[in-house]
């Protein structure tokens, strides 16, 4: 089966390391990111403060920067990595991925939120 095989095992590991990587790139540029992962589902949100805390849909209305995560989408595009068009979406890893695709993930994120803050 996908559990006994360690395929969703993978996929799981995938998205932890794919997670922890934009929260590091985020973090080593200063910009506030809350992220987290169930499976191989994730999600994230810019943050408008640096101490704002996600924890339902309110507070997410409240807090979450979506004028920056439009201007990381289309960042990311330029880049090759499609994402859900809205931060209130959630994002997938899938056994077709690979360790590779997160790294590349990893580093436009990087990228792309270099430049974001040069604009």
């Amino acid at each position: 089966t996908l559990f006994n095989g360690g395929l969703f095992d993978n996929a799981k590991n995938m998205t932890t390391a794919l997670i922890n990587g934009l929260v590091e790139a985020a973090q080593s540029l200063g910009v506030p990111l809350q992220a987290d992962s169930v499976g191989t589902m994730f999600g994230f949100y810019f943050l408008k403060t640096a101490d704002a805390v996600i924890h339902d849909y309110a507070s997410a209305k409240q807090h979450a920067h979506t004028e920056r995560y439009a201007k990381f989408f289309h960042a990311m595009l330029e880049r090759g990595v499609y994402l859900a068009p809205s931060q209130f979406e959630a994002g997938f890893l899938s056994s077709a991925h690979t360790m590779d695709d997160v790294q590349t993930t990893i580093l436009a994120a990087h990228d792309s939120l270099t430049y974001l803050l040069s604009i």
